[in-house]
């Protein structure tokens, strides 16, 4: 059952440069205010096309990251100085208006987004909000030839920002999209943001317990990172700060920035810079068998039967690993309640008691990953491990190789139950 595996030094990359921010460019200025319905037919009032902003740059238009010797990238924010407009529709509905769907809100009982067009003006479609008593115009959402069902979608529980949004998204073109955020305070809406740089979604990058608004599209990917500072939006472009020509998102909320086929880096974010903590050529990233775990049906056996000697009702597996993580071995003790999973570049202890060590111990770092705290404690200088807890079940990661906290980081966020990883498929 015990398969070869090959090794890859992961390092950080040292190199000797200055620091390089995500400064802007002229037209990636604040998104500003969005063209509005108003109350006729808006016959020269359209969405203009993706702009410069979302394009995405070529491997030549790029320049090498700056990173100091840490491997870390400064970042520089820029400020989204405007949000859209939101204004009330006096003669809603007017003859003028085509509904397309209605989406009631069920966290604002007695409240409904509504798509609609204009009849005299068809490139477009608006969508408003409707209360008992009030419509408000929330302005353009999308195109009018992507008026199906699966173009258009309507959430009222989004959580971004450290409040609970209402979140309307509409498709401008095969791969263009518009999200407009919007907060519903006493039954009145306020605009908070407008992203028609890419596909949005809520992330919390950082691990601080607070969701980003985060932005990909293109092919190669082009990635910005929306935060809340203080009282104000800001906005990074994390291809510009990377010098890298596709930048996304992983699982596990790392930035990933390949550089070319020979170079893929991963990056934690901070809020004034990233952190390099692995390195990758895009086949072994890409691959199933390298980054990912393969676990075969029989090792997933293997994790169920041995917390069946201590009871413990839900195993927690990592979906990827540090570099190749084939095969795994598992060992229970059963006087200290604990099973342990040996991979080959580190190992995660599971039981239903804490297992944070006592006396002399120190909290180096404390991170909020989405199932829960995550904590690197230290028990000497230099040997530490990630103890965090999933529901009942307590874990550490720990490893007795030149790997870093980082490194562990992105094993902890990958951390899934067993019961829910499959086995890999086997190569011909």
């Amino acid at each position: 059952m015990t398969r070869h595996a090959r090794r890859i030094v992961l390092g950080i990359a040292a190199t000797a440069a200055l620091l390089a921010g995500c400064a802007s460019k002229p037209e990636a200025q604040a998104i500003g205010p969005l063209p509005s319905a108003s109350h006729a037919p808006p016959s020269h009032t359209a969405i203009a096309s993706p702009s410069k902003e979302t394009a995405s740059p070529s491997p030549s238009a790029t320049v090498p990251p700056s990173e100091d010797q840490a491997g870390e990238v400064a970042l520089q924010w820029q400020r989204v100085t405007e949000a859209p407009a939101i204004s009330q529709l006096s003669d809603w509905p007017s003859k003028g208006q085509r509904t397309i769907r209605e989406y009631k809100l069920k966290a604002h009982p007695g409240m409904k987004i509504v798509v609609y067009a204009w009849k005299e003006n068809a490139d477009n479609l608006y969508a408003a909000l409707k209360t008992k008593t009030v419509v408000y115009d929330l302005g353009i959402i999308g195109k009018a030839a992507y008026g199906k069902a699966e173009d258009i979608t309507v959430e009222d529980d989004v959580v971004a920002f450290r409040q609970k949004l209402v979140k309307v998204t509409g498709t401008l073109g095969a791969s263009a999209s518009l999200t407009r955020y919007l907060s519903i305070d006493q039954g009145v809406p306020k605009p908070v943001l407008a992203v028609d740089a890419g596909r949005a979604s809520e992330l919390d990058l950082d691990f601080d317990g607070v969701r980003e608004i985060v932005a990909t599209s293109g092919t190669p990917m082009k990635t910005y990172v929306y935060r809340w500072n203080e009282d104000r939006i800001e906005r990074c472009d994390l291809n510009e700060a990377l010098g890298a020509p596709s930048v996304s998102i992983s699982p596990e909320s790392a930035v990933v920035a390949e550089f070319s086929p020979d170079l893929v880096k991963l990056y934690w974010l901070e809020p004034s810079k990233m952190r390099q903590f692995a390195q990758y050529n895009a086949e072994e990233y890409r691959s199933d068998r390298f980054v990912t775990i393969p676990y075969d049906a029989g090792e997933l056996q293997e994790i169920q039967e041995a917390v069946a000697q201590i009871d413990l009702a839900t195993p927690y597996a990592p979906a990827r690993g540090i570099a190749t993580d084939y095969g795994i071995q598992s060992t229970v003790e059963k006087q200290a309640g604990t099973m342990q999973l040996s991979y080959p570049h580190f190992g995660i202890k599971q039981s239903k008691h804490d297992l944070r060590p006592g006396k002399g111990a120190q909290v180096r770092k404390t991170v909020k990953l989405a199932g829960g705290e995550a904590s690197w404690i230290e028990t000497a200088p230099g040997s530490g491990a990630w103890y965090l807890k999933r529901g009942d079940t307590y874990l550490s990661i720990m490893t007795a190789k030149p790997f870093s906290a980082d490194q562990l980081l992105f094993v902890a966020a990958s951390l899934v139950p067993a019961s829910d990883i499959h086995p890999a498929k086997q190569k011909g």
